[in-house]
């Protein structure tokens, strides 16, 4: 038997770690926030637990809830998508793990797909370095479908909707998680918060532009590139 635990508060998520430990039954805890996600595994007496890990909770305010800060919904199935990454143990799960290098294969932001057409060195170096290759190649290719379905559904949605009505109903829902997000790391963090790292990558306003002229000019996608 095992938990399976994706609680979006960490009252829960005490909860279900005491409760495991006591009852000896080993925890898969998964969460996500924004863009980004951590999957792991707690075995009770066998590996640090939750509470090893995040001895209290932060205080409250300082993090954002999914609803402030907002979510990829599609990133909640993809985050436990891959049965194995690479790493000392099978599953990639390695709960005692004493630096990184042991949790699985480290790959740099890479072009896993050129031009339409997947880059079967990249695809090579993954599963040269995985112990069920043809069941993680299977998931990536999976994923790479999946992006491709939801372009075409996002430039349908911006085609129906027009052009400026698109932009007038979705670049203020994400402007106000990015506000949000910069007053949680204000409480958190005070007057540091000033020195913390801009956000990498495009932003969204750039992003919803380029889906309209996606949209207007017809062509203008083809032969794109996914990044890994």
């Amino acid at each position: 038997d095992l938990v399976a635990d994706g609680s979006d508060n960490f009252e829960t998520r005490y909860l279900v770690n005491d409760a495991s430990i006591w009852h000896n039954i080993p925890v898969v805890h998964g969460s996500i926030f924004r863009f980004e996600g951590q999957l792991t595994v707690f075995k009770p007496h066998e590996g640090p637990c939750y509470r090893c890990l995040f001895r209290e909770a932060p205080p409250a305010g300082q993090i954002p809830s999914c609803a402030e800060a907002g979510i990829l919904g599609a990133l909640a199935g993809s985050l436990g998508h891959h049965i194995d990454v690479g790493g000392r143990s099978p599953g990639s799960i390695a709960t005692d793990a004493r630096d990184v290098f042991e949790e699985g294969l480290m790959i740099p932001p890479l072009k896993l797909v050129k031009g339409g057409e997947a880059v079967p060195e990249v695809l090579e170096m993954i599963a040269a370095n995985i112990r069920v290759p043809h069941k993680t190649l299977g998931d990536i290719r999976a994923q790479i479908a999946a992006v491709n379905v939801g372009e075409r559904r996002y430039l349908e949605l911006v085609g129906r909707q027009g052009a400026d009505r698109h932009r007038h109903v979705v670049t203020p829902a994400f402007g106000v998680g990015d506000v949000r997000e910069q007053e949680g790391l204000a409480r958190g963090f005070g007057n540091a918060a000033a020195k913390l790292p801009a956000h990498q990558g495009m932003e969204f306003g750039i992003f919803i532009d380029r889906c309209v002229d996606a949209v207007q000019q017809p062509g203008l996608i083809q032969g794109r590139d996914v990044l890994l």
